[in-house]
């Protein structure tokens, strides 16, 4: 699903698909649930350094993707009960072969749209797809339900870094240009107020939402995965490059 949209399409396939989902699978006798969930539905205005699932989940106006995907986790950990038990899996930034973020990044360097926020220098997490389905089947496993989980690729990347080793792997270079993020904030703004009077039906080429997630700090904790569950990764982040690469 797309980052930008109207409130409602968000609600029906976040909200409303999870409650189907929980409705069918509980219906037909399913033990155990999980849901994967995302590790923005904690996100916020601020920067979030080494956080835990203490985090309080968030709803914010700026955007219906994070508010839905809160409000669709809430939804899965309210119906956890005896004989049906329910999981979230948290994962940021999912990535790996198939992914079609990097074929956007290519394309957003080569016609010259992409341009850094504060320089790409602050830390932050990823979920390679293998370690996020591997969370997820120790959740069905393991949880005693009613529990979310942050799952990581194990390490901290400077987002600069980690973008430019994706782009690399196409043989692209990001240019050096960079924003503030509080003007790359007011411009997205700016632009989603255009998109919305005017009723385009296309994405702006920067929204609030984007901003929000991939332009400061996002870094958490994913002990409670690895002490609850046994949580590892079982792909690192150089293998995962390696792999994209071939």
């Amino acid at each position: 699903m797309s980052i930008w949209g109207a409130y409602k399409a968000f609600y029906e396939t976040n909200v409303l698909g999870t409650e189907y989902v929980l409705a069918a699978a509980n219906k037909a006798g399913v033990s155990r649930f999980v849901q994967i969930g995302a590790a923005a539905s904690v996100f916020n205005h601020k920067p979030l350094s080494n956080i835990d699932e203490l985090a309080p989940l968030q709803q914010p106006a700026f955007s219906p993707y994070i508010a839905t995907k809160s409000i669709a986790e809430q939804k899965v950990i309210a119906a956890n009960q005896t004989g049906f038990t329910t999981s979230v899996v948290r994962p940021s930034w999912i990535w790996g072969k198939g992914d079609h973020t990097l074929p956007q990044l290519v394309k957003a360097v080569r016609t010259g749209k992409f341009i850094w926020i504060n320089q790409g220098n602050y830390p932050y997490m990823t979920t390679h797809v293998t370690n996020v389905c591997h969370g997820a089947i120790l959740a069905a496993e393991k949880s005693p339900g009613g529990q979310s989980y942050f799952l990581s690729d194990g390490d901290v990347v400077q987002f600069r870094e980690w973008v430019t080793m994706l782009l690399n792997i196409e043989g692209v270079r990001p240019g050096k240009q960079s924003i503030p993020r509080w003007l790359a904030w007011n411009v997205a703004g700016f632009m989603e107020m255009v998109w919305k009077t005017t009723k385009r039906k296309d994405t702006p080429p920067i929204t609030r939402t984007m901003v929000r997630l991939i332009g400061q700090e996002l870094t958490f904790s994913d002990y409670k995965a690895r002490t609850e569950l046994g949580y590892t990764p079982i792909i690192n982040r150089d293998a995962g490059l390696a792999e994209l690469a071939v």
